[in-house]
């Protein structure tokens, strides 16, 4: 019988990884002119595409989602993490580096513009990414009248990339279940949350598998710091399997998100073309409307929702920006939710979409704090608003495949179910 191998509490654990990307980036924002207005959308950067400050954000993120959240108390979690992350009083126990000199950024185009360049629109087949990426498109007026281009994304499929890990034994089982999770649902760059910058191991390495990170949290029982800091909860997910891959598979998992917000004849009435819906079905727009007594002759408040001020949607993260296009004809003047507080304007959104590379989708909602006041800010005024579940039997008789549930998030996954029924992972 072979001896146990001994590790000792310092022991220095060395791990390579060959990862490769799974989807498209989305890249660092916008390039301001001398205005300070956003002018152009900048692409990744040739040489370091892939950054060890991203990394290292990303699997502390994830290590608290699947360790630090079961703390005793906020000060020990914080405790752990500086010991194992570092601080600017403690050195840090993680070393990660990164060697990805065969990746070679190339754009991914989504979107294309008419022969006038006066409008965009997006490219077939990729109607679902353009709804995950819509911050890439200029407004109406930069397109109009100064011809702005949309952004793209970043491809960085072309080749793999390797990952240097190096951590004390001490915090091996912490580091390797943050490590599955941020393969299994996290990513590299901007709106990881909506799965880009999806990445995977391409070689068989001893990385554990969805079922086993979910199995291993589980066995943990509930986070005691869930209602404080992001968590997995294994019971609050669902999944499906598809015969695509990469971002066609990305493209119709946010499809089917695209569909449950804005969906033609499922969250909006139906108008002359698939493409052309008319009014929300989302209580949000009637609610504005009615806080600020204006609309446009076609947009009176609807009679179902006379009586339901409340905004849904904010479950899925904010701030939300609504814009009214009739504004001189009555609409309201766009308006920003955000949640109520000082440095309170945004609110990570709880659900994360992510692919495998095994052909599946994962619509995953993290425990988090939900607030339970929000902000209506527009040009003239600032509105505190509770946030209630409305009254669900009222807004059902506009849109019966939305609002199956008090609670935004399992609506959308009784959508998902229904949708993809066939494919569902049980």
């Amino acid at each position: 019988m072979k001896p146990a191998k001994i590790t000792f509490k310092n022991e220095r654990i060395s791990q390579k990884l060959e990862i490769q990307f799974l989807t498209s980036t989305f890249g660092g924002g916008t390039i301001t002119n001398e205005a300070g207005q956003g002018s152009q959308f900048k692409n990744a950067d040739p040489e370091t595409p892939i950054r060890v400050p991203s990394i290292r954000g990303q699997l502390r993120f994830w290590w608290r989602a699947t360790s630090g959240a079961w703390s005793g108390s906020l000060e020990e979690m914080r405790e752990r993490e500086q010991k194992i992350f570092g601080s600017t009083s403690t050195p840090s126990s993680l070393s990660v580096s990164v060697d990805a000199g065969k990746v070679i950024p190339q754009p991914r185009e989504i979107y294309e513009t008419n022969s006038g360049q006066t409008s965009i629109k997006s490219k077939r087949g990729s109607e679902g990414l353009c709804y995950g990426a819509f911050s890439l498109t200029p407004q109406n007026k930069d397109i109009e009248k100064n011809h702005k281009k949309p952004g793209s994304l970043n491809d960085l499929t072309n080749a793999p990339w390797d990952l240097h890990l190096s951590f004390t034994s001490e915090y091996a089982a912490d580091l390797e279940l943050a490590l599955a999770a941020w393969i299994a649902f996290g990513g590299i760059g901007g709106r990881t949350t909506r799965g880009f910058g999806q990445i995977a191991i391409t070689k068989a390495q001893s990385v554990i598998s969805v079922s086993e990170i979910l199995s291993k949290v589980s066995a943990k029982g509930s986070p005691f710091l869930g209602a404080i800091v992001p968590a997995i909860d294994p019971t609050n997910l669902v999944r499906f399997r598809s015969n695509q891959s990469g971002d066609d598979l990305l493209n119709e998992a946010l499809s089917v998100f695209s569909a449950f917000r804005q969906g033609s004849d499922i969250a909006r009435d139906p108008g002359p073309k698939p493409n052309q819906p008319k009014r929300s079905r989302w209580p949000e727009p009637d609610t504005i409307r009615d806080i600020q007594k204006r609309h446009s002759y076609g947009h009176k408040p609807v009679h179902e929702y006379a009586m339901v001020r409340c905004f849904p949607r904010a479950a899925f993260g904010m701030p939300i920006i609504f814009h009214f296009k009739d504004k001189k004809s009555g609409d309201p003047n766009d308006a920003t939710l955000q949640p109520k507080g000082e440095k309170k304007e945004r609110m990570r959104s709880p659900l994360q979409i992510a692919i495998g590379p095994d052909r599946t989708v994962t619509f995953l909602v993290l425990t988090a704090p939900r607030p339970t006041e929000v902000e209506l800010k527009d040009e003239k005024q600032n509105i505190t608003h509770q946030l209630s579940e409305g009254d669900r039997a009222r807004l059902a008789t506009r849109a019966p495949q939305v609002f199956t549930d008090t609670d935004p998030l399992k609506a959308f996954f009784n959508f998902v179910r229904q949708q993809k029924h066939d494919f569902i992972i049980h």
